[in-house]
């Protein structure tokens, strides 16, 4: 029986209008919390940001920030905090690489030093709904959980390689997007993030249904009993996928699994 669902957001749960079938939620929402289904959004985006998608949902959970950042019904469960010293590795190293641009996630913000662009804030908004200018790394008294980064569309690949080749073992480069790149901590994923809520709620990983379409979300569908990439996913992510949907993000194929799964459990 499935007691916890986990849907990434961009590319899988919403559409590429950045919305889903609110109503159709709606009633599938009923029917998990009549049958103690927890809903968990994991996604690479700030808490903000993906609770702005769900205004009326207050008993749902949120693994943030790829795992970094996990909240239970409104309450902080815990956040994983990357060290000073890593922060300013990273940051002087990644700083220094042409036609990049660096978003600092915080638990409380986002942050762009004065070397970043307008264009890359004007892009970062719409991810993360609190973002803050500051001179410098030192001007941020908040706790860091990750780097984001959004590149083009074309130089994805060749920046991954090179960031993996750069940065070593101390910082994990995954997609998380399209476009986008999170730097994030070693061993910090959403899968780690959901074990939280796992213990919270007294779930086995049997009993988990994840969805995905990128590589920051394999731990979390290796980990859950039904693993399902949708089909706009990356190769990699359907191959290790329990199951492969034919339709894409822009289609309602998550929410026909979802009702399916739920109906057959009434």
């Amino acid at each position: 029986m499935i007691k916890l669902i986990a849907v990434d957001m961009d590319g899988t749960f919403l559409n590429d209008m950045k919305d889903y079938n609110r109503q159709r939620f709606d009633m599938l929402f009923d029917m998990m919390k009549t049958q103690n289904v927890e809903f968990v959004v994991a996604s690479g985006n700030q808490y903000y940001q993906l609770r702005s998608f769900f205004p009326r949902h207050k008993e749902m959970s949120f693994v943030s920030d790829n795992g970094a950042n996990v909240i239970h019904h409104y309450q902080d469960v815990e956040h994983e905090v990357m060290p000073w010293d890593t922060v300013h590795k990273v940051f002087d190293i990644v700083g220094g690489y042409e036609g990049v641009n660096i978003l600092v996630c915080g638990k409380q913000s986002a942050y762009l030093t004065k070397e970043q662009t307008q264009e890359f804030y004007d892009l970062a908004i719409n991810y993360n709904h609190r973002i803050q200018w500051v001179d410098s790394l030192e001007n941020i008294a908040d706790d860091i959980l990750k780097f984001a980064l959004i590149v083009e569309p074309q130089d994805l690949e060749a920046i991954l390689e090179a960031f993996h080749r750069i940065l070593g073992d101390g910082i994990t480069p995954v997609t998380s997007g399209h476009t986008a790149i999170d730097l994030i901590q070693p061993g910090v994923h959403k899968a780690k993030g959901i074990e939280k809520i796992q213990k919270i709620l007294n779930v086995k990983d049997s009993e988990i249904l994840a969805f995905g379409d990128n590589d920051n979300d394999i731990e979390m569908l290796k980990k859950a009993g039904i693993g399902v990439a949708v089909g706009n996913a990356r190769p990699g992510v359907k191959d290790i996928s329990d199951v492969v949907l034919e339709k894409d993000n822009n289609s309602e194929a998550i929410l026909d699994f979802i009702e399916a799964i739920l109906v057959s459990q009434q």
